[in-house]
């Protein structure tokens, strides 16, 4: 892509994680929650169908990382970008469409 179709797609990006501000900062001037944001906008820039996040609100409090959370809704009803998340928080596996658990090395649907 182009450098200017790259810097389009970079600022629907923050704007999408409502980050337009902080753009031309360095990651050691942003905040947690921040950088985890910026670490979603980087992964949609290219329009994925699916994200694969790994603990993405571990570090976060809670009121972050219900934000982050929210955005990833976003994304999936927006944009229809499939999220595969792996968590050990309780409360967000009680958000989510769909869950499963991996026990024995298998997976296995929960109800929830």
């Amino acid at each position: 892509m182009t450098k200017k179709e790259a810097k389009k797609r970079a600022d629907e990006a923050l704007a999408i994680m409502e980050l337009n501000e902080r753009g031309g900062h360095r990651p050691a001037e942003l905040s947690g929650g921040e950088q985890q944001r910026i670490a979603i906008a980087r992964a949609i820039i290219n329009r994925p169908n699916f994200i694969l996040a790994d603990e993405p609100t571990g570090n976060l409090d809670e009121s972050t990382g219900n934000k982050v959370f929210s955005y990833f809704e976003r994304l999936n009803q927006e944009m229809e970008t499939g999220i595969i998340m792996v968590t050990h928080n309780p409360e967000l596996i009680k958000k989510m469409k769909k869950s499963y658990e991996l026990k024995g090395g298998s997976l296995h649907a929960k109800n929830i």
